[in-house]
This record gives C-alpha cells, structure tokens and sequence, in this order.
C-alpha cells in the first residue's frame, strides 16, 4: 500500500535567492536519515521491512511519499514522522553530496543530450532564473543552515496537509496508526497558500537551434502550447489528438519515408495554478533532413487541425482507450497519482466514474473543434540539436 500527503506551498513560494536551497531539500533530506538515526543506522533499522518513505518540495506543494507492506505501514509512518519531527542534518553528507553534483556538471555541460534538455528547459521556462542549468557558483552558494530552515518551515507544520492512502487494507485497523503518527504532527492553524509565478513558455513561433556533439544526428523537439478551459472532456480530447497525431506522424516519417527514428508526441495538462495545456512532438533524424521533415509534421499537424481526425482514428483512440481504463483502474498507482491530484485541483474524485459517459461525448465534430485550437501551432517552438560543425 502506498500514501501520499501534500500540502499547498512548494518552491514557488521562495524568491530566487532561496530557490537553489529550496530546490535541494528533495535530495538532501531524503540522504541524511531521520532523527537520531544515520543513513547507515536506519538501513539496518528497517533491514527486513518493506517500509519507506520520502520527502520533497515540487514547485506548488510540500509532499510526504510512503507504504510498503501492510504489515509494516507502521514502520512507514514512523519513518515520515521523523523526517517531519526531527529531520537528521548532516555537513558531511552535505558536502559529499553538493561536491558530486559538481562533478556531474562537469559531465553535463559537454554530454550533448544534456545540453539539449537544459536548454529546452531554460527556454519553455522563459529564460528564468529557476529554469536555468545549475552552475557550480549557484551550488556553492547554497547554505545547508537555510535549506534546513526552508524545509522546517513547510514540514514542522503539518496545518494544511492531506494524506491519500491506496492499497488492500482495512480502515478501522489502520485509523490507530493514523491518529498516532499523523494525528500527532504538530500542526496550527496558518494558511497555506501556493504562488503563481507566472511562468510560462515564450509566445509565438520560434526556432531554437542548439549546436552541440559532433556525431551526425539530429535531435527534434516540437512544443506546442496554450492556455485553454480545463474540463474532462478538454482533457480527453487533448489526449485523443495527440495519440491520433503520433499515428500519422509515425506512418509518414518513417513508414512513407523512412529516415527518423523514435517519433513519438506526449500530450499534457494541468490546472493548476493556470490551466494549460502542451504537445512535445520528437524524433530523431539525419541533420540534413531536419527543415523536410517538421515541414511534414507541420503538415500533419495543419491537416488535423483544419479537417480533424477522421471516423477509423475516433474508433482507434476509443477502443484503445478503453482498453488500457481496464488495466489502469487496477493499479495502485494511478489511484494514488489520480485521488492526490483531484484533491489538490479541487475536482470531485468520483469523476473517474465518468470516464465511459466522457468518451462517449468525444465526436468527430468536437474533435474537429479542438484540434483547430489545440493544434492551431500559433504558439509553437521548434529545438533542434545539430552537430556543431553544421553551425559553419
């Protein structure tokens, strides 16, 4: 079984000159042990127990992440208790931590792909400062004293914080526990809130050409995004396009033409806190083929938006759709990802239910209307990775 508590108010809430401390809580609290217990002395304390549990900060909330077994949910509890009550500091892991991420950068600023993707992100993060690659100065910088106090003032008050438990139990059995080691946090009445930053990717079309590696590939990224009315349905069709999309993208370039690899579109969304939507459209190619073949998504793309998914791509997505609703009721882990974010969005968590009345409002028609805005590519950014001798 499994549990997830969170709470409004992440990374957001701290200005750029405790963001780096704020960003590293994750990491560092998770590797330092709990209360009196070090790294080493609580393996050995939980050694034989499937039990665990973590910490971290997103951008818009404070989260707690545990289970295991049913038998040992206590030792779980306890473990998430501790990290709230009595996190462990430690300088030299601290340190031995901070002077590996050095190294990595190191490695990451020549590894192309890695260039590639803090660049992607630098850049649908408008060129602010949180979306920027780290670098050793912003790293050395970074106090363990005022990162610690960054996470006591999310976690030693759990006033705001809801807990979602998933899994085969019984709910009088378990409630003991709960009062004893959630019911016990200290907690006062304050309000949590999260911060609209208001980031969001650059507006428009735009080509963005990183030059980087010497091996003759390319790398292409399309990101299509806007802000659009989050509903069920809106979501659904958004999902539908993007996975009719990826057919057509797949059958044309490397079907009819056969020089990309791994095409692939991923479609999300969220609501919170604005509602928007985006496609990342991907493949890989021969430098050299690059302008021909985003001409052809470009092409499909328009062709969608403009004619819509036509009778045998409704009947595809639907049945595939369900299909995977069959598995995917069944796993825990949805439940658990699914009941969290219904909770944090404000949204009924019974609208699962609903999912087969959704799919059965999908139409060609209405697909047709939200391809036109989903797929319009007014706001559109293209990221190719080229090698650098083609920068010539």
């Amino acid at each position: 079984m499994t549990y997830n508590g969170f709470c409004p108010g992440g990374t957001a809430l701290y200005d750029n000159s405790d963001y780096d401390a704020a960003s590293l809580v994750s990491q560092m609290v998770n590797s330092m042990g709990a209360g009196n217990l070090d790294p080493q002395q609580l393996a050995r304390t939980t050694m034989g127990k499937q039990a665990g549990s973590a910490v971290g900060m997103t951008l818009d909330a404070s989260i707690v992440t545990g289970g295991g077994s049913y038998a040992d949910l206590e030792t779980a509890l306890q473990l998430s208790w501790l990290q709230m009550t009595m996190p462990r500091q430690d300088s030299i892991i601290f340190n031995k931590q901070r002077n590996q991420l050095l190294e990595n950068l190191k490695t990451q600023g020549v590894d192309p792909n890695s260039v590639f993707n803090d660049s992607i992100g630098y850049i649908t993060g408008n060129y602010n400062y949180r979306f920027a690659p780290m670098t050793a100065k912003r790293l050395n910088q970074i106090s363990m004293k005022r990162m610690f106090d960054i996470y006591r003032e999310r976690f030693a008050d759990a006033s705001g914080f809801t807990f979602v438990f998933v899994g085969d139990f019984n709910v009088d059995a378990i409630t003991p526990l709960l009062e004893q080691y959630l019911g016990s946090l200290p907690s006062t009445p304050r309000k949590n809130i999260t911060r609209n930053l208001d980031i969001h990717a650059p507006r428009g079309v735009l080509v963005k050409k990183i030059y980087k590696g010497t091996e003759d590939k390319a790398s292409v990224r399309i990101m299509l995004h806007d802000d659009y009315q989050y509903t069920a349905l809106n979501n659904l069709a958004i999902k539908a396009l993007g996975e009719i999309l990826e057919v057509r993208i797949i059958q044309h370039l490397r079907e009819q033409e056969s020089e990309v690899y791994s095409p692939g579109v991923q479609s999300a969304y969220h609501k919170l806190p604005d509602s928007r939507y985006a496609y990342m459209i991907n493949f890989g190619c021969a430098p050299k083929n690059v302008n021909h073949l985003v001409a052809m998504v470009e092409k499909d793309m328009k062709t969608l938006a403009e004619d819509g998914p036509d009778a045998d791509d409704l009947l595809k997505f639907k049945a595939a759709y369900e299909k995977s609703q069959e598995t995917t009721l069944l796993d825990n882990s949805f439940w658990s990802r699914y009941l969290a974010g219904q909770v944090q969005d404000g949204e009924n968590i019974l609208a699962v239910l609903n999912a087969k009345k959704d799919l059965e409002q999908l139409t060609l028609a209405s697909l047709k209307e939200a391809a036109g805005k989903y797929l319009s590519g007014k706001n559109m950014i293209t990221f190719e990775l080229l090698p650098e001798e083609t920068a010539k």
